[in-house]
Parts: structure tokens; C-alpha cells; sequence
């Protein structure tokens, strides 16, 4: 399959799946406040009162990786990429 951005698939006159952005949200319930999100993906995990939070959920392609480090690192495991 190939995947084209949103703008190339709306002008190319057929039907072509848009490219659809990671998303990334944060299990409350799991999340221990470690810090290791926010300190290795500032861009995108922000620390809140009492756990991680997610400032925004559309992960921008050039941070994907980051992303899933932190998912894999996070000892709670509760990085959720959808």
C-alpha cells in the first residue's frame, strides 16, 4: 500500500487512504510519574499534578521514534500508541 500525504491525495482525483498520524495517550491508572516521557519527549509528555500527561495526542511524524522509545522505556508501560 502506498500512503500519500492529505494535500497529494486530495488533488489526485482518486481515491488514495491519507496518511493517518500516530496517536499517543497515557493510562492514568498505570502511570508512576517517573519522568522518563517527559524528559526524553518534551515535545510531547508534559508532567501534570500526579501523572504524565499528553500535550498533544497527533504525534508530529519527526517525533514517531522518540514516541515509541519512551512507550518502550516507560516502566509502567503506560504509554499507549494508538
Amino acid at each position: 500500500m502506498v500512503v500519500v500525504p492529505a494535500a497529494l491525495a486530495e488533488n489526485a482525483g482518486h481515491h488514495i487512504r491519507k496518511e493517518q498520524r500516530m496517536k499517543v495517550r497515557i493510562d492514568t491508572d498505570l502511570c508512576t510519574a517517573c519522568g522518563l516521557c517527559t524528559d526524553g519527549v518534551p515535545q510531547v509528555f508534559k508532567m501534570g499534578k500526579d501523572v504524565a500527561e499528553v500535550i498533544t495526542p497527533e504525534v508530529p511524524p519527526n517525533m514517531e521514534k522518540a514516541v515509541r522509545d519512551s512507550a518502550a522505556d516507560c516502566p509502567a508501560e503506560a504509554i499507549i500508541i494508538e
